[in-house]
């Protein structure tokens, strides 16, 4: 995967060509005749254009029928990802934390409706249940505020010391429970914490005892500080796209993610699991079974929790449920964090599924519906990166003439930024490319015609151009925009 721009094999290719492949792979609607070949083109050309790096598997009443890697595991020593390389699951480990928890129900050791005050006295949240924590109805206050400012980097704080963290600080619920729905690793967190309470294990240890071990699930682990080196061979750094320096970089070195993957690295239940596409087909296997649940309690999961007044949250047991009309049933999940975007899409009425674990965050969207309609033998659009990644990658690899038509082609379907866009522009004039910045920056004033940051940057950029009345033209429009744009006022009486 091409990472980092300054690709020297890139340069030498032929400008417009290039260019036009490039419009012609992330854009338009395409019609599919063999699926497998289909969904490998789609990949392929994500990954040549720079914005997917990654694992995607494709299984259909319980056979795969697509499963390839894209990219690099570790681009230093060149590691290419396969369906055995590991990666932080994020929140798609929150359906195992459900998991458990259903499995310590089963058991009779907890009910639903059990309140969070009978395991955690300390806790000054009254008439919160377990239901309510599963079903991200809580109104649990989020404990990552707190530990991103009292905890140290790198530090081997857990949940023991989150849940201290709250007991100390007391942060007031976000509203009444049951009142709406609202996302909370906080519960998360809690349950995995009550598993080892009622388990009298570590929440690493129960879930390979009771699901990794059981499924052959043998890759995949609990991300704590005791846990097997071994276990991490193979295993995927995240990274993310830095706009700064318009290359990627190791989430850990970036400006703006390094202090949160410095700081919360242990807290588990929320998230914690490293698991391979090889794994995790696994477990969607034994979902289909009782090995791990009765149906009848799996059954539930896939149920919307409803609020007191009565509303869907469109949230389960540790799964978002969504009833399509053109494809029944639908329990997902996604999960995130600095460097890393995956998604578990499971289609209940079609018995089919979509797994897709990316080491590259970047805003890239379209692969659920474009693979499903793939599937179905309908038209799809192409996933779109971001209009500002597209902006960069042409820009560092073609003339400036050739942004118009970029912009023109992709302005209605692309995902678009006004703050990337400019950081984009700034980047490339830092570069020595003032005349793609300033291509760059004309298309972002077009697309945000009411916002006077965008007029300041092209009058600079302008002016950086040695076009000195476009410059003063574009300062004057921002200081009517916002008369109080000191650095305009400056600018014109330079001028």
């Amino acid at each position: 995967m091409h990472y980092l721009f300054q690709n020297n094999l890139m340069r030498k290719m032929k400008r417009y060509l290039f260019v036009t492949l490039v419009l012609f792979s992330i854009s338009g609607t395409c019609f599919c005749q063999d699926k497998t070949a289909e969904i490998d083109k789609m990949m392929d050309s994500a990954w040549r254009n720079g914005y997917f790096s990654g694992m995607i598997t494709v299984a259909e009443k319980g056979r795969i029928i697509y499963n390839k890697g894209f990219g690099y595991a570790d681009i230093e020593k060149k590691q290419k990802i396969d369906e055995n390389t590991l990666f932080n699951l994020c929140s798609v480990t929150k359906q195992f934390t459900a998991m458990a928890i259903m499995m310590l129900k089963e058991e009779g050791k907890l009910g639903y409706d059990d309140e969070l005050a009978r395991f955690f006295p300390s806790l000054p949240y009254k008439g919160v249940t377990i239901r309510q924590m599963l079903s991200h109805i809580s109104g649990l206050p989020d404990y990552m505020i707190l530990a991103m400012e009292e905890w140290p980097e790198e530090n081997n704080y857990g949940n023991k010391e989150a849940i201290e963290l709250l007991a100390r600080y007391q942060p007031p619920l976000f509203f009444i429970p049951g009142e709406k729905f609202q996302y909370s690793n906080t519960a998360y967190m809690l349950l995995a914490s009550i598993v080892e309470k009622l388990s009298s294990k570590t929440f690493a240890g129960f879930l390979k005892e009771k699901i990794f071990v059981p499924l052959h699930m043998d890759r995949t682990f609990v991300c704590t500080k005791e846990e097997n080196e071994a276990m991490k061979t193979n295993i995927a750094k995240g990274y993310v796209w830095d706009r700064q320096t318009l290359a990627n970089t190791p989430a850990e070195n970036s400006d703006q993610f390094s202090k949160q993957v410095r700081t919360i690295i242990y807290p588990i239940g929320d998230g914690g699991i490293f698991s391979t596409a090889s794994d995790m087909m696994k477990w969607e296997q034994a979902l289909k079974t009782e090995q791990l649940v009765k149906q009848s309690v799996l059954q539930e999961a896939y149920q919307s929790a409803k609020t007191n007044d009565g509303k869907e949250a469109g949230y389960g047991f540790g799964w978002f449920v969504v009833k399509d009309p053109a494809n029944g049933k639908i329990v997902q999940h996604t999960g995130g964090w600095p460097g890393f975007r995956n998604a578990f899409v499971r289609y209940l009425d079609k018995d089919r599924v979509l797994l897709v674990l990316r080491n590259y965050e970047m805003e890239f969207r379209g692969i659920q519906p474009a693979v499903n309609n793939i599937l179905e033998g309908k038209p799809y659009t192409m996933p779109q990166p971001s209009l500002a990644y597209a902006f960069a990658f042409v820009s560092l690899t073609s003339d400036d003439q050739i942004i118009p038509a970029v912009f023109k082609k992709l302005k209605g379907t692309s995902i678009i930024n006004e703050e990337e866009i400019n950081d984009v522009g700034y980047s490339l004039a830092k570069k020595g490319l003032k005349k793609h910045a300033l291509e760059v920056m004309k298309a972002n004033a077009e697309l945000f015609p009411r916002s006077w940051n965008v007029y300041d940057s092209l009058g600079e950029l302008y002016l950086a151009n040695g076009d000195k009345e476009n410059a003063r033209l574009n300062y004057k429009r921002s200081l009517e925009l916002n008369a109080g744009n000191e650095g305009a006022k400056k600018a014109l009486e330079n001028l």
